[in-house]
This record gives C-alpha cells, structure tokens and sequence, in this order.
C-alpha cells in the first residue's frame, strides 16, 4: 500500500524547512514511526520533571480546546472511532499482552481505591509508614511556611492541640 505524504526533510542553513511530495511504503513508514518513536522516548527520558508537567499541562490545555469546539456529531464520531480502535487493538494483542493489560488495570484500580478509602480522621495521631500521603488526593502537603486558617500556627508548629486538620485540594 503506498500513502502519499509530506515528509520534512531536515533545515536548511537559512533555517527554512524543505518538504518533498514522496511515496511512501508500509515499510518505510514503520521504519519511519520507529524512528520517531525512539526520538521520542529519549526526548521524555531526557526531560526534567518540571518540564513533563508543563508539556503534561499545555498538552490537556489544546485537548479541552479542541473538545470544547467540537459538535455533538463530532464527539460521537470520535468516540466511535476510538471504540473501534481499542476493538481491533485487543482483536489483535496476544494472550500474554491481554493478560499484561489487564495486570496493570487491576493494580490502577487498585491503587485509586486504596487511595480513596484512607480514613484520613485523627491520621496526623495514628501516622502509618506504610502510607504515601503525598499520593493522597485528600492531602496537600505543602512548603513548611503556610499559615493555618484556624490558629494561625505555621506548619511545624502548633498551638491548638485539636487543630491538626486535612485541608482539601
């Protein structure tokens, strides 16, 4: 099958971009995916935590641009088009990828339920180690220089016994 496309070529020394009209094979184009696939991944692997999040925040902004300008026929077209293709992804997995899959579900869905049923009620007297509150959606853990709404105490100290509270994102 041969797919017609624009293919950047590299930059030009005056910085300007060449683009050639080519013919493309199914097996240039999954060396070309590869490729960029790999371009990718150490891109990411090379990103600061900080940056992730930015590219993380900018990527979830144009993705609730552009639902929001979409039409109801749109969005169903969408939809539907994605149901197809999660269809013919799990038509084609193995059984082993099938029950990679459905590994890393159960333990996503373990880990967002165990993080709701925290009982959070006296948690600063009863602290467990074995809890990362930081994953917590309940708990913000913030700097040490916040002031407390209700004593006015800094966060490391305390001056009402009782005033030790979960504050809500």
């Amino acid at each position: 099958m041969k797919l017609r496309m624009k293919i950047c070529t590299g930059w030009l020394h005056n910085e300007q971009l060449l683009n050639k009209t080519v013919q493309e094979s199914s097996v240039e184009r999954s060396q070309r995916l590869a490729s960029q696939n790999f371009r990718t991944l150490a891109n990411r692997q090379r990103e600061s935590s900080a940056d992730r999040s930015q590219r993380l925040a900018s990527q979830n902004a144009r993705t609730l641009a552009n639902r929001d300008r979409e039409s109801s026929a749109e969005r169903s077209q969408r939809l539907a088009s994605q149901n197809s293709r999660t269809l013919a992804n799990r038509d084609r997995e193995s059984s082993a990828e099938r029950s990679q899959r459905l590994t890393q579900q159960n333990a996503r869905s373990t880990r967002n339920r165990t993080r709701r049923q925290h009982n959070l009620l006296n948690a600063a007297f009863a602290y467990d180690c074995t809890v990362d509150y930081s994953e917590l959606n309940d708990i913000d853990i913030g700097r040490m220089d916040k002031i407390c709404n209700l004593c006015q105490a800094k966060n490391g100290q305390l001056k009402l016994l009782d005033c030790v509270v979960v504050v809500a994102k």
